[in-house]
């Protein structure tokens, strides 16, 4: 529905819930995001009564249980969504995200994985990230794509993915090697809806796996490891450069 078409008394009063709801580009990366925000802070709740105190209070709670750069995701995604309220005139306060300091994030630079580590990872993994990082690693697909890829989009008799980039909005041909064509072939078999990699347990599709590389990388004792990593990864051994 638009959010132009929504009917409600007092708009100033429109509830967090509906915004969502009303954001037609919404992706289901920003609904994941939006979980964690809902069970905190009351849906319902009046866009004027979430203050900063509120939003600090669900950054520490969030940040007990993820990393600091996924508790930012989340806190850019509500201040994207008040900015949304203020612009179609459906609050008229500031926004709260303002005051609210958000974790502090070190870029390492240039970091790839380093053979010792892809062995350690691979052994704290569970299945499924194990497959994942090896398709990162051997395809240089970002996690948007890799989550994102369709059955559709595989032609394993020609040996070759289309891969769609949210980011660039274009197609780019992937070539498949014999351990993606294993990797594929796997989930193949248990093919379960139309998207390659999936949650075997619910049957539907990955949107966030963030928490889980971290516990394997907690695991194999990794440092400043991020999926973006296996694509710089990727593209180092492409081109032959050292590792270590």
């Amino acid at each position: 529905m638009s959010n132009r078409s929504c009917s409600c008394g007092d708009k100033t009063r429109f509830a967090l819930y509906r915004i969502c709801e009303d954001q037609q580009t919404f992706w289901l990366r920003d609904e994941q995001l939006l979980k964690p925000l809902k069970e905190y802070l009351n849906p319902e709740s009046q866009l004027a009564d979430i203050t900063p105190p509120d939003i600090e209070g669900c950054e520490l709670h969030r940040r007990r249980k993820v990393s600091g750069a996924t508790v930012n995701r989340e806190l850019a995604l509500l201040k994207h969504m008040f900015n949304l309220a203020i612009d179609w005139d459906l609050y008229t306060g500031s926004n709260p995200l303002r005051k609210v300091k958000y974790f502090q994030e070190i870029n390492t630079g240039f970091r790839v994985l380093k053979p010792d580590e892809e062995t350690r990872l691979q052994r704290s993994a569970t299945l499924a990230i194990q497959d994942i990082v090896l398709y990162a690693l051997n395809t240089g697909s970002r996690i948007g794509e890799i989550f994102s890829l369709r059955w559709q989009d595989v032609d394993l008799d020609q040996s070759m993915i289309n891969s769609f980039s949210h980011k660039t909005q274009k197609i780019r041909i992937v070539p498949v090697n014999a351990e993606v064509r294993r990797i594929l072939e796997f989930w193949k078999l248990g093919r379960k809806n139309e998207y390659v990699f999936y949650n075997q347990k619910t049957g539907e599709r990955f949107v966030d796996l963030d928490a889980g590389l971290e516990l394997a990388c907690k695991k194999a004792e990794i440092e400043g490891l991020t999926w973006h990593t296996l694509r710089h990864t990727f593209a180092s051994r492409l081109w032959g450069e050292p590792l270590c």
